[in-house]
């Protein structure tokens, strides 16, 4: 697999994905068939249980010890601080090892699964709860919150929650505040906006530290005869949606598997194979929807529910390529996480315009991996910069994509927004991943109408 590392289980439990309905259809759903009733699941443990579990960690029975663990997992961030005094303070190797890897897993829960909320709340005024959850959740909102209300005309919010994911809450108070999200970006104030009164509010599912907002649902039906194909019928059923990160997150890329259940209110439709199933992915937190789609008629007047689920590929850590004296070099070559980059061909064409060629190669990496690489690095520009080190206007470019190898010729003028001028291209600056990690989270969508 490279360096493009999959994110452990912990993560995975620790995130599920959350759902929330599209607004309620006046006509009802057919009852699903019943369902055989299941074993209650066991209680959670509590911190509570927590010294009897570390003592279960050093039994001499394996099956115990790894109960143990998934039990410590499921407490989370409560048990840390027991976990990091223990492992400074034990002797035994084994159980270093073992409490390593929970405290490692907690890391990766804190940096890569969603943040976890907590908060009881009664009618009370929206910039009040939206700042209460920006101060747990550790983020920011612009404009402010306050702004958009007088006093007299402010939406009052109730929200009970239990360490649930931060986009459901967020989502949730922003149905009762009658706000919406327009960006979220790594490290970004999360940019709102007031709701568009002559539309529903937008369905949406929670996937981990990810938002998906659904823009439009559209389901061309067709009746089919006997006779010749007619190569350009079209049919089948497609929802476009925008996906959104915690701003703790990095630049990502995501994707959707091919469903794994999809009802309708007509019932389970079947198989699941049959229906072509395929996706558009993109950058998160693009303006660009992505797409799940399905090439067969979906019948029925709602989408029930559908479960698939979702890949998201994350920049894990940048690394900068930097060539001084650019006009002199006529090429350059750096090994970035296994990829091979090279800058060759900078020239200068008339007055004020120069150009450059950029090639990377997928070097020791496969050719899935290079394919994610390539869809990561789409909005990572290369930049001539002057001496001062500011940076030359990108004109226009062209470029060729393979499976072992992308090549891209750009073009830059002298120019730095109307009326300003930079000097002659110093050095070369092009900052690429140097780590990518993919992450996989349970996304489910509920009750969708269908056109």
């Amino acid at each position: 697999m490279g360096n493009i590392h999959r994110i452990a289980a912990i993560v995975l439990t620790l995130a599920t994905g959350a759902v929330i309905a599209a607004p309620t259809s006046t006509q009802p759903a057919t009852t699903q068939p019943a369902t055989t009733p299941s074993t209650p699941a066991p209680p959670p443990p509590t911190l509570a249980d927590l010294d009897n579990l570390l003592k279960q960690l050093q039994s001499d029975t394996w099956a115990t010890r790894r109960h143990a663990a998934d039990q410590i997992e499921l407490l989370g961030e409560p048990a840390r601080p027991t976990l990091e005094r223990l492992v400074k303070a034990t002797s035994d190797p084994e159980l270093t090892q073992a409490l390593q890897v929970l405290i490692n897993k907690l890391n990766a829960a804190l940096q890569y699964g969603p943040t976890l909320v907590t908060l009881h709340l009664d009618k009370v005024p929206a910039h009040e709860a939206l700042a209460a959850l920006a101060t747990q959740a550790k983020v920011s909102f612009d404009p402010a919150p306050e702004t958009f209300w007088n006093n007299a005309d402010e939406p009052r919010v109730s929200l009970h929650s239990t360490k649930e994911p931060f986009w459901s809450c967020f989502q949730q108070m922003c149905a009762q505040a009658k706000l919406r999200i327009t960006k979220s970006s790594p490290g970004q104030p999360i940019l709102l906006a007031t709701a568009d009164p002559k539309l529903p509010p937008a369905p949406y599912a929670v996937a981990g530290p990810f938002l998906f907002t659904v823009k439009q649902v559209a389901n061309t039906r067709s009746v089919v005869f006997e006779g010749a194909n007619d190569p350009n019928a079209k049919s089948g059923c497609q929802i476009s949606l925008f996906a959104w990160a915690e701003p703790k997150m990095g630049t990502a890329n995501w994707s959707s598997d091919p469903a794994q259940e999809i009802v309708t209110d007509t019932g389970t439709v079947a198989p699941i194979k049959a229906m072509n199933f395929y996706n558009r992915g993109g950058q998160v937190g693009s303006n660009f929807p992505g797409a799940i789609s399905c090439g067969k008629d979906v019948p029925g007047t709602r989408l029930i529910r559908l479960r698939s689920t979702a890949q998201f590929t994350i920049i894990d850590k940048m690394e900068k390529f930097e060539v001084p004296n650019v006009l002199a070099v006529r090429k350059a070559e750096r090994n970035i996480d296994g990829y091979v980059v090279q800058l060759k061909d900078v020239n200068k064409m008339v007055e004020d315009q120069y150009t450059f060629t950029v090639e990377i190669s997928r070097g020791t990496h496969s050719v899935a991996e290079f394919a994610a690489y390539q869809r990561v690095i789409d909005r990572l520009r290369a930049k001539l910069v002057d001496a001062d080190g500011k940076p030359l206007t990108f004109r226009g470019g062209s470029g060729s994509a393979f499976a072992d190898r992308i090549s891209q010729t750009n073009t830059m003028i002298r120019s730095n927004g109307p009326g300003g001028k930079v000097g002659e291209p110093a050095t070369f600056v092009w900052e690429l991943p140097a780590h990518l990690k993919t992450l996989s989270f349970p996304v489910e969508f509920k009750d969708l109408p269908l056109p």
